[in-house]
This record gives C-alpha cells, sequence and structure tokens, in this order.
C-alpha cells in the first residue's frame, strides 16, 4: 500500500496502461493509506496479547511429503511453463500466471 504507489507516482506509472495508472493524486493518497496502514496494523495487533500466530503442524507436513514426494517437482514444473505461457497473454492476464 505505500511502495508500489511510491514507485508509480515517481515515474514508473508511464509505462502503465491508462486503466491501471493511480487515479488519485499522490498527495490525496498518502493522506489517506498512511493513516489506514498504521490504523490496520495497531488494529491487528491491539488484541494479538500473547498469541503465538500460526503454528505448523510439522508431523503432518511430514507426513504429506513422505505420501507425495513428487509433488515440489510438479510446482517447480508448474511455475516453469506458466512463465513461458504468461507472454502469450496480455498484461491485464499475464500477471495471474506470473503470481
Amino acid at each position: 500500500m505505500l511502495i508500489g504507489p511510491a514507485l508509480a507516482y515517481n515515474g514508473l506509472d508511464q509505462y502503465q496502461d491508462n486503466v491501471y495508472k493511480m487515479k488519485i493524486p499522490e498527495a490525496d493518497y498518502f493522506i489517506y493509506a498512511i493513516p489506514a496502514v498504521v490504523c490496520f496494523i495497531l488494529g491487528l495487533h491491539a488484541r494479538a496479547g500473547k498469541l503465538k500466530g500460526e503454528i505448523p503442524d510439522i508431523k503432518s507436513i511430514a507426513h504429506f511429503v513422505d505420501a507425495h514426494p513428487v509433488v515440489a517437482y510438479w510446482f517447480i514444473g508448474i511455475g516453469f511453463v506458466t512463465s513461458f505461457l504468461s507472454d502469450s497473454f496480455s498484461s491485464s492476464l499475464g500477471f495471474v500466471f506470473i503470481c
């Protein structure tokens, strides 16, 4: 919410289509975005207390990896193939394959 728009306002917006350019002036965006991000972070941590967050179940993960040893290779292969396929689509759809 802060780094991407800062880059867009400082020159990278010229490479975007008009549809994807920032529609509001830089000062108006950041006058809203900075307090919104700060309040969001404070809201996340206000009630967190002593919660430990997400704790992964290592035994279940190890069991899944042992039962499906080739899944990692499938993910790598799919990522490799889709990186080439993303060039076949428009930029508005191609970013889905890159992500």
